[in-house]
Order: C-alpha cells, then structure tokens, then sequence
C-alpha cells in the first residue's frame, strides 16, 4: 500500500476514536513506511495517553543552547543585549534565550516506552516558532504583551511563550501533549528568569475534558499562541474548539503555519465555528539564521460575538504592521534550503539542525506553487 494510503487508513482509524497518531503525518501525505505499519498494527491507537508518566529523561540526552532572535522591525542591537541565562530584558534589539533541549530528539522512543505513539515533534526547532518569536519582539508588538493573560498551545520548546514573557512582560501558560516538554520548558524558564511568569500544564487538544481543565486553571486567556501546530488535518476541528474554550472574549488567538497542506481549511473550519479570521501570507521568508522557509501564513482569530478590546485592537495593529514589514523585507528570498525540503522549511538555527536526527523530510511542509 503506498504511503498516503497507509496515512488515510491510520487516520481513518484513529480518528474512529477521536484520536490522532502523530506517526502517520496524514496531513502532509508524507510518511515512514515502517512507522505507519506498526501504528496500524496497533489498531491506529493515537497519541498521548493522559494517565500515562513518561519515563525520566537522563541529564546525558539534554542540552542547553542559545538562540538568537532578532525582531522582525529592522532594530539594532542595543548595546549590551543579547547575554545569555537570562534573555536580554524588556528592551528592543535583539533577544537571546537559553533553551534546555534534546540533544538528539531520534532518541526519545526509548524514554515513552509506555506510550502508544513515541512522538518526537516536540523536541525540535521549528521555523514558525522563531519566525513567530521575533514578529512578538518586534516595535508595535512586544509593548502590548505587558501583564497579558496569555497561553500557548501544542507548544513545544515554547519559544513563542519564552519570548512574550521575557521580552514582553506577559503572564503565560504553557501547554503540550508531553511531560518531558513541560519539564524542559520549566528548565529554560528559569535559565531566563521568567519561571515566576510561566506556568505549565499538560493539555491535549483532542480531550475536552483536558482543555477544560487548562481553562478553568488560568483562563480564559486573552492571548492564545499556536505555532506550526496544525501539521496533522484531524488536528485542526480540535484546535477551533480549544481556541474557542480558551480565548477569552474580545481576546485574540495568532496561529502561524508554514503552508502545511493539512492547514488548508482551517480559516473556514474557524469562520464555520464563529470566528473571525484575517489571513496573511508570505512566500519564501528569509530566516535570521540565513534559511528560507517556503511559505508562511498567519491567521488572527477573534470572537465574532464580542468587540475587540483596546489591547486586541492593538495587538492586531502591530501584527499586521510587522507581517507587512516581513512580506516587505524578507519575502522573496532564494531558498537557501538543501534541495526540495531542507531544513530551511522547519530548523532555523544550527544546532537545532544538527540535532533533528534526520526526519526533517517525513513532515514537509507545502511548496509554494
């Protein structure tokens, strides 16, 4: 059976159960022949089992590296930013947090032995995350994150949460699938001083009763995040009914993709459910580290219900204004990128390249046509 075949039958599977299996990446029609065959041996069982402790990940397999942002507004450097341990304070110029990684994420099926799904995408760097970091850091942006009551969500590393709290004062929450995750993003919090800001709660999008519990422990949030987090297409009715639960009214929800296939749908998926969505893209977005993602699209989601409130309008204003200014000045780059599909399309910095254990190519996101 081909491999979009075997990603069709899995997703068909998992989805019987209101599941997903990460393994399959059905959105893209892209997947590991043998990944696939043993999901179906397992009846397409998905992802994260709640009930379930991971084991401990070994202080030998972590990591902690810095990474450079640098806002998308055209700011300089000020001087004395950009120290490490730390971040770089609540100025402009350019941030540098201190992140606790996997050192080698191909190596994380051996610490989720009692998982279904041995799921390693949190554990990488991925480039609408940093994209996304730098547009929140940018003028315009950052100085309306001040105190906000704010969560990301499916966020892995949490580069987007680091950098609100850091860079912009916000108070966040930080939810994923993973245990492991949580407890490195507690790691990078207090390497950079925010761990009394950010606060960790495991979620999974696919249980109502585990987003209802993330929105009765801080929410409903102002400010909702989600980065690159529709790489799979049965994840995207789960994340409008998270965002709609979450987003407080007259809030804003910012979700940036990098053209995914199994995004396509999500702004009328949104728009069906009683959002307002405004959609923006760019093509071939120069990164800060010299890579090329190929497409970028960022969807603004608000209450079609509730006016916006004085921080939303705002907030919506600097959004726009830097997504134009990065259409404007780092759109229409040469793909740098290793042939059809490198890393320019999901790792932006070195050492997260280095370490993406090969399986960069199993979730591709689209090629501008």
């Amino acid at each position: 059976m081909a491999a979009l075949g075997l990603a069709a039958a899995v997703a068909a599977a998992a989805r019987d159960q209101g599941r997903y299996d990460e393994s399959h990446f059905e959105g893209d029609g892209v997947a590991n022949e043998a990944d696939i065959q043993a999901s179906l041996s397992n009846g397409g069982k998905g992802a994260v089992d709640t009930d379930v402790v991971e084991d401990t990940l070994p202080e030998a397999e972590l990591q902690t590296d810095e990474l450079v942002l640098i806002p998308c507004s055209g700011e300089s450097s000020p001087e004395g930013s950009g120290s490490g341990g730390g971040g770089s304070g609540r100025g402009g110029g350019e941030l540098v947090l201190s992140l606790m990684h996997v050192r080698d994420p191909s190596v994380m099926h051996k610490y989720a032995k009692h998982q279904k799904t041995k799921c390693n995408l949190w554990a990488r760097m991925w480039s609408s995350s940093s994209l996304l970091a730098e547009i929140l850091i940018a003028d315009g942006v950052r100085e309306h994150l001040s105190d906000v009551s704010a969560i990301e969500i499916g966020a892995g590393m949490a580069v987007c949460a680091l950098t609100a709290a850091v860079r912009g004062g916000a108070k966040i929450m930080v939810t994923d699938s993973s245990d492991h995750a949580l407890d490195l993003v507690k790691g990078s919090a207090r390497l950079n001083g925010v761990a009394d800001s950010l606060s960790c709660s495991r979620m999974d999008w696919h249980s109502s009763s585990s987003v209802s519990g993330v929105a009765v422990q801080g929410g409903p949030y102002e400010f909702v995040i989600g980065s690159d987090i529709l790489f799979a297409s049965m994840n995207v009715q789960p994340i409008v009914k998270a965002i709609i639960e979450l987003l407080a009214p007259g809030g804003l929800a910012v979700v940036i993709d990098p053209g995914r296939l199994s995004g396509e749908g999500f702004d009328e998926a949104v728009r069906e459910a009683g959002l307002e969505a405004e959609v923006y893209e760019a093509s071939d977005v120069a990164m800060s580290d010299g890579s090329v993602m190929r497409k970028g699209v960022l969807f603004l989601l608000t209450r079609s219900s509730d006016k916006d409130t004085e921080r939303t309008a705002a907030l919506k204003r600097g959004l726009v204004g830097t997504w134009g200014w990065v259409a404007e000045n780092r759109a229409g780059a040469e793909a740098a990128a290793e042939g059809e599909g490198g890393f320019g399309y999901a790792y932006t910095h070195e050492w997260a390249a280095k370490t993406a254990g090969g399986r960069d190519r199993d979730i591709p996101p689209r090629a501008v046509r």
